[in-house]
């Protein structure tokens, strides 16, 4: 419903990622790749897995009718993305697009932290952060980024500073300003005053 009255208030999505944790854990992922692909409102879809899942053959049918997605797999090695040949394998056989990334380098990026910085420091983070436009709906809220969307969902009391807009089902042309009132007028976020900030500066993790 979320997805629903969010796409009937705008124009088009220039791509829908779908992330996790491991979004292929939830069944009712395959009925989301659908509803946003018959919308019509949805340039590109990506489905970020790190290939611990592998989906059913019937559930594979169902994306093959999807010509707009592609599966981005983040390659932790055997070890930890242990189905990471086969789904691969499977993709190609089912001809859908795949992106396989190794992740070599993690950066201590999602560490939540209370910083006391600047008007002008929170300025700096936010211009140089690589998800500044990600914009993220988490259960039935839209928040600007992904760290914001999980710290306010982490406890939504202690970081009820987070900026967050309600996708309710508001008549559409009334979200839609809404919408574009809250996506434009940020030149920094709360979060990011915990955030480590997510640029090449970020502290790698070994």
């Amino acid at each position: 419903e979320t997805l629903s009255s969010f796409l009937s208030s705008i124009d088009k999505l220039n791509e829908l990622r779908i992330i996790g944790g491991e979004p292929l854990l939830n069944t009712a992922v395959y009925d989301l790749i659908e509803y946003a692909y018959l919308s019509g409102k949805v340039n590109d879809i990506v489905i970020y897995t790190n290939a611990t899942i592998l989906p059913a053959e019937d559930q594979f049918n169902r994306l093959t009718k999807v010509p707009n997605l592609t599966f981005k797999l983040s390659d932790y090695g055997p070890s930890l993305s242990r189905k990471a040949d086969r789904l691969t394998q499977q993709l190609k056989r089912m001809s859908i697009a795949y992106i396989r990334e190794p992740i070599e380098i993690w950066t201590d990026s999602g560490t939540i932290t209370q910083h006391s910085r600047t008007t002008s420091q929170l300025k700096e983070v936010f211009g140089q952060c690589c998800v500044n436009d990600a914009f993220t709906i988490l259960h039935d809220k839209l928040y600007i980024c992904p760290f914001s969307a999980n710290l306010h969902n982490l406890d939504p009391t202690t970081y009820s500073h987070v900026e967050h807009l309600l996708i309710d089902k508001t008549a559409p042309h009334i979200l839609r300003v809404r919408i574009s009132d809250f996506i434009n007028k940020h030149k920094y976020l709360a979060a990011c005053n915990n955030c480590n900030g997510r640029d090449h500066n970020v502290t790698k993790v070994k």
